[in-house]
């Protein structure tokens, strides 16, 4: 039986996976055999956790290697589907997929929030850097509270923001592990908020007007990610959005119903 290994972990993974489980349902229903097996990775048990149960899903949690991913893909069959939705900015992962995917011959589907997604228009000052190495460098020659929304993953970038554990305020998602590792760094207290996104406009409003902060710092994540709440709060709070640009777009990518018209028929 053929294998579709989805890389989830966001809105679109968990869409996709949504989808696959109702049409492996809808065969059932007719008594039918099962057309794949379907396996959901997931990052953190977190991510896992927002996979909806489903008896025609096997899930599993944990970071896989390029190593890891090639063993995966060496044993399944040949006809198998590679589908990568994670993170825009997960490029380390999205190339070892690419990597191991090859290496095995099998097929693989990029799938990008972007996709004949309509951009949203930056306000002129916006600030757009490469990294959050250079979003805290640029900030550094500033001054006023800044809220950073990026996660916790970059956060030790932000340390070196002079004052930055009276200045910086870190929007994290609410797990123990993240909590920890971002206390680790310095961020306590009111200057560590654990909170899941997406974030409503209004919600963000309210937390740049509540620690008052001068800058907000984001990714360019899309709508599903919540970026045109973060613009459009920005803006009428009055404070200055600095932006951690997309990487480069996969021409060949596709959106959650490009894919699904793919795989499914």
């Amino acid at each position: 039986m053929r294998k579709i290994f989805l890389f989830a972990g966001t809105t679109e993974g968990r869409e996709i996976a949504s989808a696959l489980a109702e049409h492996e349902a809808e065969i059932s229903e007719r008594g039918g055999a099962p057309s794949a097996e379907i396996i959901v990775f997931s990052a953190t048990e977190y991510g896992g956790s927002l996979i909806e149960d489903s008896p025609y899903l096997r899930r599993r949690t944990g970071r896989l290697d390029e190593a890891a991913m090639r063993r995966l893909f060496a044993e399944a069959p040949a006809d198998s589907l590679v589908i990568d939705a994670t993170h825009p900015y997960a490029t380390e992962v999205t190339e070892n997929l690419k990597k191991a995917a090859s290496s095995a011959g099998l097929a693989l589907i990029r799938v990008d929030r972007a996709a004949g997604e309509e951009s949203v228009r930056l306000p002129e000052s916006a600030v757009l850097v490469k990294d959050a190495a250079g979003a805290a460098a640029w900030l550094s020659g500033t001054e006023g509270s800044i809220l950073v929304t990026t996660g916790s993953k970059e956060l030790k970038e932000f340390t070196v923001i002079p004052d930055y554990r009276n200045r910086v305020y870190a929007r994290v998602l609410p797990l123990p592990e993240v909590i920890r590792s971002c206390m680790k760094l310095g961020f306590t207290g009111r200057h560590l908020v654990g909170m899941q996104g997406p974030v409503s406009e209004r919600m963000n409003q309210a937390m740049i007007l509540d620690t008052g902060a001068a800058y907000l710092v984001t990714k360019e994540t899309g709508k599903a990610g919540g970026f045109p709440e973060k613009a459009a709060a920005a803006a009428e709070t009055g404070c200055r959005l600095i932006v951690i640009g997309r990487p480069a777009p996969d021409d060949q990518a596709m959106n959650v119903r490009q894919c699904l018209h793919h795989i499914l028929p």
